[in-house]
């Protein structure tokens, strides 16, 4: 479920992957994930409820695109 935000934030966005999350926007946006480059992700931790957390580091190195 959603998580209600700390202090008055109208409206609020939802981002939705649909039958998987949803969660409120964090406000940081691109155009395109070519703007991101590359994602390594680190050390997944398991949560209670079959959930987790990821954390992740970005690279300014640009992905190189697959054939």
């Amino acid at each position: 479920g959603l998580v209600r935000l700390a202090g008055h934030i109208d409206p609020v966005r939802v981002i939705e992957i649909d039958g998987i999350d949803a969660c409120p926007c964090g406000g940081t946006h691109v155009r395109s994930t070519d703007e991101i480059g590359r994602i390594a992700i680190r050390d997944p931790v398991p949560l209670a409820g079959g959930s987790g957390r990821l954390t992740f580091t970005l690279s300014e190195e640009t992905a190189t695109p697959s054939a």
